[in-house]
């Protein structure tokens, strides 16, 4: 900045200056001062933009997902499932009622009678031993093994 140097310097003999050089040297800030400006729209619309494609790539990325509804009832008990994203009203909730691996003893049956209860939880394990498929869920520090048998499910 040899522009700003000689500004500055001429600054410091300001009192020497003659009219037609204060007035140079004010367009020269202003010179300045909008190429800043310049440079830092220039930022900015680079950063909207990267945003703006970083959104659109996020969207790509789902359009095509299909995605099971909070109240539909699974159409089969393992295999490939579209993706459920909690997409439910916080006042209505989703209507189901999950329990923590932790409290699973201590859940009386259903009322239905058919015993099933709703974790969320990871898969820690999967093993495969003929038509029964074992899992066994964890959370946290809590884990469960659940049986899932080929065919329909079949009340006790």
């Amino acid at each position: 900045d040899a522009a700003s140097a000689a500004v500055g310097a001429a600054a410091s003999a300001g009192a020497e200056m003659s009219a037609e050089e204060k007035k140079a040297m004010r367009e020269e800030k202003k010179r300045q001062k909008e190429a800043e400006k310049a440079a830092k729209a220039a930022r900015r619309a680079e950063e909207a933009a990267a945003a703006a494609q970083a959104a659109a790539d996020l969207e790509a990325l789902s359009t095509g997902i299909e995605f099971l509804s909070v109240e539909s009832v699974p159409q089969q008990q393992y295999g490939s499932y579209a993706l459920i994203q909690s997409k439910v009203d916080a006042e209505k909730g989703s209507g189901r009622k999950f329990v923590t691996v932790e409290s699973l003893a201590d859940v009386a049956p259903t009322s239905s009678g058919d015993g099933g209860v709703w974790v969320r939880a990871r898969v820690a394990n999967v093993r495969g031993k003929g038509r029964c498929v074992f899992l066994v869920l964890r959370q946290m520090r809590a884990t469960v093994q659940a049986v899932l048998n080929e065919g329909p499910p079949r009340v006790p």
